[in-house]
This record gives structure tokens, sequence and C-alpha cells, in this order.
């Protein structure tokens, strides 16, 4: 076998699932010692940062540590990719100073950065607990933007953009990361021209760094404001539509701090968020439906005009046992209005990973997050309520296994003989 085909051996043993385990890397590391002995070829670098990258996504970072120093010892260079690698394994490690340095030392290797790097770096500085410095980063990507729309006759803008055809930007991302593993060379040989491609690069905020962004907020501070404003940035001044990883992120926001002290994480707002995340499903399917494979990446949904149910005042006064009853039907009325008649089972089949980051649909994970959120913030009777909506809806949109899990958290929230 070449060494060529050795290397795509070592990559598929680790990454035969979507999710890298301890089996998995040591699949990799068999066969990656097969090559060595049996086959008597010389690992190359390739393969080394193939081998980092399951060590790191398994969680096994002594034998991360231990590539890393085979590595040195055989003086086999990472390549971009193991670069970046680099960064997200002190941040996962939670060493602030690692992260900075491994980022100092991509960009003395000369690499380009560009969003995917800084996105790592966001998220790997907001793991070893320098959030603020991982928010002054976001800022100087907003600048980067604002700059990038300000020269609309620069070469730069040609580059797609996530506000105006998603699909497109992932496509360009990715082929943006191969090129930039050959440019490295011009750092020594051509610095101009490396110094104009760098400068050159539309190092803006996407998807992903909101997604990083938000998860934050939303699992670790409890920031509802900053969770908000956020979200109004991405959907006004970078016109990023919302996608259901947003919800998803705002009910498990419920679910972990509704319960606390003086929280602004309340149940009536849980419930308007609820609604508008109904009034977005309905958005889309119709869209789906008007044009089967045409998704429109510059509408915004509903969402993006329903902020005001956190960011507006509430009521204060106490209320009856009556008034609450009375709200309750309103909006249980209410979400029965906005789905009248919306779902439909010749909805295409579409990818979980492509739903969640292009679309707003009722999956496994939203409605285990809602679930959760709905007792949190209101107890069984919220649980109930909120499941006899889900209930004429979901079925139909899942997988057998969904069903099964999200009915195990329905029977851990509310047992049988409550419902």
């Amino acid at each position: 076998m070449s060494p060529s085909l050795w290397t795509a051996a070592i990559h598929l043993a680790g990454k035969s699932a979507s999710t890298v385990k301890r089996e998995d890397l040591d699949a990799a590391i068999g066969v990656w010692r097969r090559m060595e002995h049996e086959g008597n070829i010389s690992s190359s670098s390739v393969a080394f940062n193939i081998l980092f990258d399951l060590a790191i996504k398994s969680g096994q970072f002594r034998v991360a540590e231990r590539i890393i120093a085979d590595m040195k010892k055989r003086k086999a260079k990472f390549s971009r990719f193991g670069r970046v690698a680099q960064i997200f394994f002190n941040g996962l490690k939670g060493n602030a100073r690692g992260v900075r340095r491994a980022y100092d030392d991509f960009i003395k290797a000369g690499e380009v950065v560009d969003t995917v790097v800084l996105n790592c770096v966001i998220a790997s500085l907001i793991r070893s607990g320098e959030a603020k410095l991982a928010e002054i980063m976001y800022e100087r990507m907003k600048e980067a933007h604002e700059r990038l729309k300000r020269n609309a006759s620069e070469k730069a803008v040609m580059y797609p953009l996530p506000s105006q055809d998603y699909s497109a930007y992932r496509k360009a991302s990715k082929r943006l990361g191969r090129v930039l593993g050959m440019t490295s060379y011009l750092y020594d040989k051509l610095p101009d021209h490396h110094r104009a491609l760098q400068a050159a690069m539309p190092l803006t905020p996407d998807a992903k760094t909101f997604h990083i962004l938000l998860s934050y907020h939303a699992h670790v501070t409890g920031d509802l404001g900053r969770f908000l404003s956020l979200l109004s940035e991405m959907e006004g001044t970078l016109s990023i539509p919302s996608h259901g990883m947003v919800y998803i992120l705002l009910f498990q926001g419920f679910a972990i701090h509704g319960s606390k002290k003086n929280t602004r994480w309340t149940y009536p707002r849980l419930q308007r968020a609820w609604l508008s995340f109904l009034r977005a499903v309905r958005d889309y399917d119709a869209s789906i439906q008007t044009k089967p494979r045409t998704v429109n990446r510059k509408a915004k949904f509903a969402w993006s005009t329903e902020t005001s149910f956190v960011e507006g005042k509430e009521q204060e006064t106490q209320a009856t046992a009556e008034e609450m009853e009375e709200a309750e039907e309103e909006f249980k009325e209410e979400a029965n209005r906005i789905f009248h008649g919306t779902f439909n089972d010749a909805r295409e089949e579409l990818e979980d990973e492509w739903k969640y980051e292009n679309s707003v649909y009722l999956g496994r994970t939203v409605i285990i997050a809602c679930l959760r959120a709905f007792f949190t913030c209101g107890g069984r009777s919220a649980v109930l309520g909120v499941w006899e909506q889900i209930d004429q809806l979901w079925q139909g949109n899942l997988k057998q296994r969904d069903i099964d899990a999200v009915r195990a958290v329905l029977r851990e929230l509310v047992p049988p003989r409550c419902h």
C-alpha cells in the first residue's frame, strides 16, 4: 500500500462514526502501527495531524501530548489543520495562556487567519475562562464586517457572506481552508503578497460565531440581555437569519436559569418564546411547500420581530388564580391558531445537521429542551400543557428512536400517573 492509502486508512479507522470514542482512536493507532512496522513506511506529518485530531476529539489528552512529543522527536510539522487543532486542544484543557501561545505560533508560522480560525480561538478562550477577551475578538470581527460593507468595490466582497447564500458560504469556507493550507510559504518568500492576502480576508462573524457566544450566555452566564443583544446583531447588523439552534439554546437557557431567584428567564417569557418558535416553524414550512428545494436565507423568521418578549418590562403585580387560568387558555388558543393546518407529512426529509443550521423545525433536541424549560419555569402542569400541543404535531416528523428519547424525558419530568 502507498503512504496515501495508509493515511486514508488511519483516517477512516478513527472516524467510522460522527463522534470519536477511545476505541476509534485505538483502531486508528493500530493501523498507524501496522503502517510503520508491517508496511515499513515512516509517518508523515499528515498521519500525525490525523492522530492528533482524533486524540483530541476522543478526549485522550495524554495521547495527544505524546503525539506532539513524537512529532518533535521526528521533526514533523503541524499543518494548518493541526495548528488550529492545537488552539482547540489548549482550550479543552482550560489553558488560556496555551491558547494565546498556539494562536501566536499559528500566525508566526505564516498561516492566514480566517473566520474559522477566529471561531476556534473564541471558543477556546471561553472554555479557558477568558470570555472578555473572546468578546473583544467578536467586536473586532464586527468592525471587519462593517469595513467590508463600506469597501463594496474591493475584491474581498466577492467572497460569499452568510446573509447572501449560506450554503455557498459554507462551501466557499471549506474550499478556502484547503487553499489557505498551501499559502504559508508566502510568508517568507513573498511577504508583500502574504500581507495582501491577509488584508483581503473577510474576517466577519458567521452563524458558528454566534452559536459559540449564544451557547455561552445561555448555558453559563444566564445573561438574557446579552443573549438578545447578540441575536439582534446577528439578524440586524449581519443579516444572518435565526435557525433552529438559536431556539434550542434559548429553551436550554430557560431550563438552566428559570428556577433561579430574581431570574429574567420567566414563565411568561418562555410562553412567548414558544409561540415565536411555532410561528418560525410555520413560516419555514410555508416556504418549503412553496419552493420545495429552496430556502430564502435572506428572509428573517418571526423571531426577529418577537424579541420584545424579553426586552419589555413585565407587570410585577400578583395575578389571581382565575387570571392565570385565563392567560393559560389564551396561550393555548394562540398556539393552536398559529399551527392550524401547517404541518404536512409531505415535507422533504432533510439531514439533521443541515436542519439545525439552516431551518427551524420541531425535532428531538428542541422538543426535549422545550419540555425541560417548561418544567423548570412552570412545573408539571406547564409541561403537560405544552405537551398537548407538541403531541399533535411532532411524531410524523421524527424517527422512532427520537420519539422514544422524547417520551423518556417526558416520563422523567412527569411520571405516567400524572398524564
